[in-house]
């Protein structure tokens, strides 16, 4: 959805080409037309559900909004779409835009849980508006006891 991200995640996948830079992609093909190339790609792949990444892609949450909803608007309320964030860059104004959106999930990165410290009411603000959470954990050598701990302390949400 963007290159932008104020992090530097040792773990980002994001092309160095791409990364800080306010460029859109899907299925690896440049996005010029916003939404009609999404569209277009979306029908030759034959997708089902759309994952929206970045960057951030909260760092331009009311792109996602506007895309959620021409996605549900022309594929119906069936078609999943997911989005990945950091916990570092919830922001009240931005949870608040999500839960109003039709997003179907948010999966939060977070490598220790101090990273969600102030931000359990924001993702509260998702789960009751219906949205699932999923948090995703870099698969690390050194970070298994957190990931094994992460999980426990989101249950308080539960």
């Amino acid at each position: 959805m963007t290159g932008l991200c104020p992090l530097n995640c040792f773990y980002c996948p994001v092309d160095r080409e791409r990364f800080g830079r306010d460029v859109m992609f899907i299925n690896d093909r440049p996005v010029k037309k916003f939404p009609d190339d999404i569209l277009d790609e979306m029908d030759r792949a034959g997708s089902n559900g759309l994952a929206i990444t970045g960057g951030d892609p909260i760092m331009v949450v009311d792109r996602v909004v506007e895309l959620v909803k021409i996605l549900k608007s022309e594929y119906g309320q069936g078609f999943h779409i997911h989005m990945y964030t950091h916990a570092l860059n919830l922001s009240e104004g931005a949870v608040r835009k999500l839960a109003g959106s039709g997003i179907d999930e948010v999966r939060i990165h977070a490598i220790n849980p101090a990273q969600l410290n102030g931000k359990l009411g924001l993702l509260r603000v998702l789960k009751d508006a219906g949205v699932e959470l999923g948090l995703e954990v870099p698969a690390c050598l050194g970070l298994r006891m957190i990931s094994l701990k992460l999980p426990n302390y989101l249950l308080q949400m539960a």
